[in-house]
């Protein structure tokens, strides 16, 4: 079987400390980003919550590994990276539908 025809698509539905939980038919797995999708880009702007990825099936110790990120992102939420000279946009939310801000004011 090739490598393609083993992967499984998945969403991510969370992103702590370079791990990415990846919601998959058969299950979550906790998995890293490959490294030859991590060159040259910020790894705050490559895969965030809310992207459809394609995971390499999970290795013996449960961990999977992030192949592909399946385009196109419809929208994201984000924020300028304070800190910096020059313009970045960190991606809090890939693909949002909704979102309900509350805010309060003393």
């Amino acid at each position: 079987m090739s490598e393609m025809q083993e992967l499984l698509q998945g969403l991510v539905i969370r992103s702590q400390a370079g791990w990415m939980t990846v919601r998959t038919s058969q299950g979550d797995y906790a998995c890293r980003v490959r490294g030859r999708l991590r060159r040259g880009r910020a790894e705050g702007d490559l895969v965030a919550v809310g992207d459809q990825v394609m995971v390499a099936p999970p290795q013996a110790d449960g961990t999977g590994r992030i192949d592909e990120i399946l385009p196109p992102r419809h929208s994201v939420l984000s924020r300028k990276l304070s800190g910096v000279n020059y313009d970045y946009q960190q991606i809090i939310l890939a693909n949002p539908d909704q979102a309900f801000f509350c805010f309060c004011h003393r």
